[in-house]
């Protein structure tokens, strides 16, 4: 099972701390994933909502059939350890994460809020304690057992961008700053480029709310691009790279044209995720979750 949380319900991380598993301590799992399919090991941005939690992650590669560790996820839930193995997916990189067994509980994260940092330094060593049972129990049940790497860079990649902006803060939707937003897929794990990224910020119910207010009461201006952001709470949107430039151009005029402050908070926020998009050729993916 994969598991996520909405950018509205998700806690920052602790500060100057992270349950990041080192690469000793994580081979097991990761010489495990590697007889699914190649694994390229990856270090998580600081704001992101797991970094606390014990973990480890890793991409699959532009190409790689991420639906390939959907075994693994499902088999996660079932060992029998000291702590509650779950999955979970950001776009490019999936992640292994521990939280405490609790009886009777749902296969969700919980909130980062829930735990003291100490609690969650007891848990980080809990699980490591428990990662040999827990591969031993996933090879097992997958017959892995004794099978030879697909492919293992140990290397932990980076996945930050010069010159794309992101940082921790409520949205909407969630936002993907992807090559094809035709063909990318967040929920089948298609990736379309080796920049695809989510972002950890958008736009507010409010800034939407704002935003289409403007856009609708201005009379002088036709806007074609920013129609895309405005509410549809059961579609995908997108922005194709080549809608970016004409985007860019759009936000600068609507912010000459109002003087509320949501629809200019809006309208920055836009032109914020339209350059990091312009800076690598990306379009612009809005989920319908």
């Amino acid at each position: 099972m994969i598991v996520g949380v909405s950018r509205a319900g998700q806690n920052s991380s602790t500060k100057d701390y992270s349950g990041e598993l080192k690469p000793a301590q994580s081979l097991p799992i990761l010489q495990m994933l590697s007889k699914v399919h190649p694994v390229v090991a990856v270090q998580i941005p600081e704001f992101n909502p797991y970094r606390d939690f014990p973990h480890v992650c890793w991409m699959s590669g532009v190409n790689g059939d991420s639906s390939a560790f959907a075994p693994v996820f499902h088999a996660l839930p079932k060992a029998e350890t000291k702590v509650r193995w779950l999955a979970a997916y950001e776009v490019p990189y999936f992640c292994i994460l521990a939280q405490p067994q609790m009886p009777g509980e749902v296969s969700w994260l919980r909130s980062r809020a829930s735990f003291s940092l100490t609690e969650i330094q007891s848990l980080r060593e809990l699980a490591i304690r428990e990662i040999p049972a827990l591969v031993s129990f996933v090879e097992e049940q997958l017959n892995l057992r004794g099978k030879p790497s697909l492919g293992l860079d140990l290397k932990p990649k980076s996945l930050a961008l010069e010159g794309v902006t992101d940082y921790f803060g409520p949205s909407a939707k969630n936002v993907y700053l992807v090559r094809d937003p035709s063909a990318f897929s967040p929920y089948r794990g298609i990736v379309t480029s080796e920049y695809d990224r989510t972002l950890h910020y958008g736009l507010t119910d409010e800034e939407i709310g704002a935003l289409e207010l403007a856009a609708k009461s201005d009379r002088l201006s036709e806007y074609r691009v920013i129609p895309n952001f405005f509410y549809e709470p059961y579609d995908d949107q997108r922005v194709m790279p080549n809608e970016i430039a004409k985007l860019e151009d759009e936000c600068r005029t609507l912010k000459q044209r109002t003087n509320d402050p949501v629809t200019i908070r809006a309208v920055e926020k836009l032109l914020s995720i339209a350059h990091s998009a312009h800076r690598y050729n990306l379009g612009i993916f809005l989920d319908s979750v």
